[in-house]
């Protein structure tokens, strides 16, 4: 089943683009109470933008032939400097409640997190006093996934095991280690030692058994000859 593709009248769009010009508001914002993609209403704010710098000229310069390029790019430059001060105090007026009081750095990083999709995180962190390096670190602790008691002990045990592997010169296997965790105060079996050392791919080394190895003479062997004539009985003792 084909959608129906929305239309909207060019009234509609300049009102929903002075929403955003006029009242210092954020494209998502106006986009959510309007029910319209966010990129769509951009590109009518930008259109509105023109036309009214547009008909500004018509109205307070001369005519293009009177008008030098530097004077045109200098208009230009001014104007977009007007527009960056313009978001930069509706942006203000928004944070008023975090300037004024004693606001902690995380509620400056959350206003921070919840306006960067309308405004430079850079212009951000200098309205509101604080460090971009600042924020970044803030925001990636956010996304970092918390660790369960058992996967936080885990993660502990392995760190523990390995110390003590490192430190017996990579020798000792799971009964030393355990025993040394005992003598530590940390309740863990020798076979959860032995499955964990399994997983992170590290083993002691066995120490070799002695076998006492006797030679048995095969009757079947040959011999090479006896050419000196040896006499192997034994003489009796003379006292």
């Amino acid at each position: 089943m084909s959608r129906t593709r929305r239309s909207f009248t060019p009234e509609f769009k300049v009102e929903a683009a002075r929403r955003v010009i006029d009242g210092g508001r954020s494209v998502t914002e106006v986009a959510r109470e309007l029910n319209v993609h966010e990129n769509l209403l951009r590109k009518w704010v930008v259109a509105e933008r023109v036309r009214a710098g547009a008909a500004l000229d018509a109205r307070e310069l001369p005519p293009d032939g009177d008008r030098s390029a530097v004077e045109h790019a200098e208009l230009v430059r001014l104007r977009a400097e007007l527009a960056e001060k313009d978001r930069d105090i509706a942006f203000l007026k928004k944070s008023i409640g975090v300037l004024c009081g004693t606001a902690t750095p995380v509620s400056r990083f959350e206003l921070i997190a919840a306006e960067c999709a309308d405004h430079d995180i850079s212009k951000l962190t200098e309205l509101l006093g604080v460090s971009r390096s600042g924020f970044y670190a803030w925001a990636a602790r956010q996304c970092r996934v918390e660790l369960s008691a058992h996967q936080q002990w885990r993660r502990d045990l392995e760190v523990k095991i390995l110390s003590h592997w490192k430190a017996s010169r990579r020798t000792y296997g799971s009964p030393r280690i355990t025993a040394d965790l005992h003598a530590e105060g940390v309740t863990v079996s020798e076979n959860t030692v032995a499955k964990v050392m399994a997983e992170m791919g590290v083993e002691g080394i066995s120490p070799r058994t002695f076998k006492v190895k006797t030679t048995v003479v095969d009757p079947t062997a040959s011999f090479p000859p006896d050419r000196v004539g040896r006499v192997f009985d034994p003489m009796p003792l003379t006292l």
